[in-house]
């Protein structure tokens, strides 16, 4: 018999999947690890480039500053040279803070700055020109405004912001910051222009235009800010200094390129215009501090969930590893172990058990086939897979049995014909060995067992006749009882030989064949005709007569048929090891015996008598 084993590509394909899932899985997970993972990125990067911008801003303020200092002394107004020295160490220092932030930093934002710092080079020339007097106002204005320009300009990366709230704040900075480069121009232009009484050739022009993109920096701010915004900035431009500089600036407005010293007095024009630039400093700081603090906030909410993203990810591939390892545990190795367990039985349990119940050789009965295992952790496939093959294992085993159920009638039938005999054995065999043999022909060996059997052997020339006389009455007694129902095997050695009892437990189905019948070696006279298992009966009294055994049948209302079967002991032997050892002394004479007695077949009990009596006592071991 043989038995394909299951595909060794099953776990391979089972784990390939498996293994595609996890990729699959992972690569998602990693897309969406890597999307929080920017989101983290853009977060600190916008608190970084909101730091960033202020510095940058304060250094435009104080650029701003020195612009209309420089701007007001070279236009003849010398209490803002006084003020000069204090005004350029202030940009200088707001320089030396924005260099100490771009340290370390290789980010495109981080760049531009450090490329616009470099148009600061040529400040000291401009101080120097200013300080003695070679520098126009035309000319200084114009350097330091392309310098601020460059540097109010510049963007440490707003644009790259995902929050909407952040992003809007960074654009009301920006437009902050334009407005106020927009008012300081305006103070430096008309510093610059007031000593001489009237604005420069095209500076009433461009004194308007930078009114027009103060006013409309203004108008769009509330579009970017918040509401607490828009209110910072209100009051910075409703402060005294603010209305006092606006007043100012309507006359200027007003006076057709006409500036008078009386109506727009120098310093006080610095000064109310320094205090409300200022204020709109202030707001930008603020600003500024909203930015970093909203940048603060989606940088811990992005780290949490980053942190929760991989607690999840990892959490998921744990699962994911565990249900492949279940899947393992559960359907690729238990099939292994099923494989290899049917190919042992298809190849070598099963083989042996049939051939031992088909050759019904004494002393190789087989025992109970060893059912399949699979692991406590298989899966439902599998435990179906193994019950199957174990009913088909059954089913082979029984099928074996009923053969030799078969040969053992056609046997039967042969030797009540006379035809032939079976085939005589020459080595002794016990008694257990027998009986077990007989069992391998009986249909329902399984409701059979063995109680107190005692040792003994019995000689070669009768253990087939005997066997097969024990399994005919076996037959008989499964035939006369119950379905479900046991029985019972005594063996015990008398003076007379050795008494084999077998008892049928419950009540008789059917009328016993042959109740108190005797067959032996007269054959089997006594038996009624047209009785059940008429066969077996006959072939009962044909192998008893052939091995000159006894055999009595009686029947017990609560136990059924009831066959004793004496074997005289001219027919049992010793051990073949005791035989062995008495070889040399089997050569001296000995005196002789006398002649053992005949053996006689204890009085049958009366049939009323509970034969469960026979078979008390501890039972051994079932050998089906």
């Amino acid at each position: 018999m043989d038995v394909t084993p299951p595909s060794p590509t099953i776990r391979a394909r089972v784990l390939r999947f498996l293994v595609l899932a996890l990729a699959l899985l992972l690569a998602l997970l990693g897309a969406a690890a890597a999307e929080q993972l920017a989101a983290y990125r853009n977060a600190a990067a916008a608190a970084d480039n909101a730091r960033l911008e202020l510095l940058l801003q304060g250094l435009v303020h104080e650029l701003q500053k020195e612009r209309g200092l420089t701007v007001g002394y070279l236009g003849g107004g010398r209490p803002f040279g006084a003020l000069l020295p204090a005004q350029r160490r202030a940009t200088d220092a707001a320089r030396a803070r924005l260099g100490r932030a771009l340290r370390g930093r290789e980010d495109p934002g981080a760049r531009s700055v450090r490329r616009a710092l470099g148009r600061l080079d040529g400040l000291a020339g401009i101080r120097r020109r200013a300080d003695d007097g070679t520098g126009g106002i035309e000319d200084t204005f114009g350097r330091l405004t392309n310098v601020i320009t460059v540097l109010g300009r510049l963007r440490p990366g707003p644009d790259d912001v995902y929050d909407a709230r952040l992003r809007a704040a960074c654009q009301a900075l920006q437009v902050l910051g334009d407005a106020k480069e927009f008012l300081g121009e305006e103070r430096a232009i008309v510093l610059g222009s007031v000593p001489a009484g009237r604005f420069r050739p095209d500076g009433y022009g461009r004194f308007l235009q930078i009114r027009a993109g103060r006013l409309a920096a203004l108008e769009s701010f509330p579009r970017s800010a918040t509401g607490a915004q828009q209110r910072r900035l209100d009051a910075a431009l409703t402060t005294p200094d603010a209305e006092r500089a606006l007043a100012y600036e309507r006359v200027a407005v007003h006076g057709d390129g006409r500036l008078d010293a009386r109506d727009i007095p120098p310093m006080s024009w610095w000064r109310s215009l320094s205090s409300t630039i200022d204020g709109l400093r202030d707001v930008q700081i603020s600003l500024g501090r909203d930015i970093e603090g909203r940048a603060a906030a989606l940088e811990g909410a992005a780290r949490c969930d980053l942190l929760l993203f991989v607690l999840f990810a990892l959490g998921t591939v744990v699962t994911l590893g565990h249900l492949t390892l279940d899947c393992v545990r559960s359907v690729s190795t238990p099939l292994a172990v099923l494989a290899r367990q049917t190919r042992e039985a298809a190849g070598t349990r099963l083989p042996r058990a049939v051939a031992a119940v088909r050759d019904g050789t004494p002393g190789e009965m087989p025992g109970p086939l060893v059912p399949l295992t699979v692991p406590d952790r298989a899966g439902a496939e599998v435990r179906d897979v193994a019950e199957a093959f174990e009913r088909v294992q059954r089913l082979a085993f029984e099928l074996a049995t009923e053969q030799a159920v078969l040969r053992r009638t056609t046997e039967s039938l042969l030797v009540v014909a006379e035809e032939t005999a079976p085939r005589p054995r020459s080595t002794p065999q016990s008694v257990t060995d027998v009986l077990r043999a007989a069992l391998t022909e009986a249909g329902e060996y399984r409701r059979v067992s063995l109680r107190r059997i005692e040792p003994v052997h019995i000689i070669g020339t009768v253990v087939t006749e005997t066997a097969r006389l024990l399994a005919e009455l076996v037959e008989k007694a499964v035939s006369h009882s119950p379905p479900g129902s046991g029985i019972a095997i005594e063996g015990t050695r008398t003076g007379s030989g050795y008494l084999v009892v077998i008892v049928g437990h419950g009540p008789d189905r059917r009328a016993p064949a042959a109740a108190g019948a005797q067959m032996g070696r007269s054959g089997t006279s006594g038996l009624p005709a047209g009785s059940a298992g008429f066969l077996g009966d006959f072939a009962v009294g044909a192998f008893a007569r052939t091995g000159g055994t006894e055999v009595r049948l009686a029947h017990a209302p609560s136990a059924g048929v009831v066959a004793r079967v004496l074997i005289p002991a001219s027919l049992l032997a010793e051990p073949p090891a005791s035989r062995k050892a008495t070889t040399v002394a089997a050569t001296e004479p000995v005196s002789p015996k006398p002649a053992s007695p005949k053996p006689v077949l204890p009085v049958p009990r009366a049939a009323t008598e509970d034969a469960r009596a026979l078979v008390s006592g501890p039972a051994l071991p079932r050998t089906p």
